[in-house]
């Protein structure tokens, strides 16, 4: 019996407490299957259901809902790096599962972690500029291809390519993420005076103009 198989032989139970995140976790698994075939990465999905079992049998409801949402997190990194720039499918697919898990879950939604919050945040930008379709946006998501790279170095790069590509969305993503006073720092690199601690609580639109008019009064 192959895993496809093993998942529709499965019966969920609609008296359990945690039916709606059983049922949730079966689409959201069968989502996972038919992007891992399209990639070379091997993820253990069996052995992630077989442990959420063995919560369900000892009523560990919250652990259920802490692994499914670590899955998730684990699953945005591999769409982020590995689906191709001109396909949707499978990123749109997870971005509903992420807004459908966050209705249903009791305790464990995203916002609840700031390692999980930025890697969502992330994620939601990297659909925005997905879905534009734009092959001028090609060099961002080729950033994406080393998701955890681009952590380790605070995201400059997509700061500077966001500002230069007007993506204003993906710049209020960053400061979310980073923090406005580190975002500052992190332009002002390489942009020096772009930003200064008068600049309360500015948007990415905001922040873009800015940027515009700097790089005209740079010309001059």
């Amino acid at each position: 019996m192959d895993l496809h198989e093993y998942f529709e032989q499965m019966e969920l139970n609609r008296e359990d407490p945690d039916y709606q995140i059983e049922e949730f976790w079966y689409g959201f698994k069968k989502a996972m299957m038919n992007f891992y075939k399209s990639t070379k990465i091997v993820r253990n999905i069996q052995l992630w259901s077989d442990k959420l079992n063995e919560y369900k049998k000892d009523k560990k409801y919250s652990l259920i809902e802490e692994s499914i949402k670590e899955h998730i997190t684990l699953y945005a990194i591999d769409v982020m790096e590995n689906e191709e720039y001109d396909e949707c499918s499978h990123s749109n697919i997870l971005f509903d599962n992420i807004k459908r898990w966050s209705k249903i879950s009791n305790k464990f939604h995203f916002g609840d972690s700031s390692k999980y919050k930025s890697i969502i945040l992330l994620f939601g930008a990297f659909c925005c500029v997905k879905r534009k379709c734009d092959e001028k946006l090609y060099p961002i998501l080729e950033l994406f291809d080393d998701v955890r790279g681009m952590i380790l170095t605070d995201y400059i790069h997509l700061f500077s390519l966001s500002l230069e590509l007007g993506q204003n969305k993906m710049l209020d993503c960053l400061m979310s993420i980073v923090g406005q006073e580190k975002a500052f720092k992190l332009i002002n690199e390489f942009c020096p005076d772009l930003t200064s601690a008068r600049d309360k609580k500015i948007s990415g639109r905001k922040l873009y103009k800015k940027y515009l008019t700097y790089k005209k009064t740079e010309r001059n």
